[in-house]
């Protein structure tokens, strides 16, 4: 069985398909979509195509609904920061929407969508997430390691709040890992992200759920710019006192993202 139907069915299996937010009791239901291949065998899988997940190959305009409603919540939340940092990300001068749709539309993305029961089926959740692997975790930087490497996590204001992070990524997503680890990678590493260098509430929660920098993440560099004597009007004291001494100029420059894994 390939990789990646016995991935879906692992997420399938730690993420619930219902789960309840806030004093209300707002109940909200799962939905899996699974960013196939049409030319690969895992196609005509009827473990992976069997009505329960929604697969790019098979339910295109279905799925490219899901998108939409989910490049919304995007926009909402990050829309600011990507509209600064589009080129420099993806390194072109295409509108960043155009640029992360087709990302969105990754080969081997795995979104696990969690939306209201109304009409609309309004998204107030997601994340996306691919299992692959990635360089860096070791000394020799040409070997590559399984990860569970997390794209996005997004939720809308009306779900924040409700610990619904934590439980997503250090329980569900952990909990995938272990299962990973047990019947696909014994090397898997561990769950990798990254985040903009200006996000700190994200930072934050990150390092909150145990998660820290890789070790070849971008970090932050001091500049020295050199000494001067301060100024007549910033220093106050005599003459020739030990303040007259040259004071260090320096600034910290943060690089534009950080990346960040949960270990194993």
């Amino acid at each position: 069985m390939d990789d990646i139907v016995k991935f879906v069915k692992i997420v399938d299996s730690h993420y619930p398909d219902e789960i309840y937010v806030n004093k209300n009791l707002t109940k909200l239901v799962k939905k899996i979509i699974v960013v196939d291949s049409e030319t690969e065998d895992i196609k005509n899988s009827a473990e992976l195509y069997n009505g329960r997940y929604l697969t790019y190959s098979q339910n295109k305009e279905e799925c490219e609904i899901e998108f939409s409603k989910i490049l919304t919540i995007l926009d909402n939340n990050l829309g600011d920061i990507y509209t600064i940092k589009n080129k420099k990300l993806y390194g072109n001068s295409k509108p960043w929407k155009e640029n992360k749709i087709q990302e969105m539309k990754t080969e081997g993305l795995i979104y696990v969508v969690y939306h209201l029961e109304d009409e609309k089926k309004t998204v107030s959740l997601y994340l996306s997430f691919t299992l692959t692997k990635e360089s860096g975790f070791l000394p020799d930087i040409d070997v590559f390691s399984p990860v569970i490497y997390l794209y996005e996590i997004q939720l809308t204001p009306e779900v924040r709040n409700n610990g619904l992070g934590t439980k997503l990524i250090a329980g569900y997503l952990k909990d995938c890992l272990v299962d990973v680890h047990e019947n696909i990678h014994k090397d898997i590493i561990g769950i990798e992200l990254t985040v903009f260098s200006d996000n700190t509430n994200a930072i934050r929660f990150y390092e909150t759920i145990g998660m820290k920098l890789t070790p070849d993440s971008p970090n932050d560099k001091t500049i020295n710019y050199g000494h001067r004597i301060k100024t007549r009007s910033q220093n106050s004291s005599k003459k020739g006192s030990s303040s007259d001494k040259p004071t260090s100029l320096s600034v910290v420059k943060k690089p534009d993202y950080y990346l960040y894994y949960l270990p194993l």
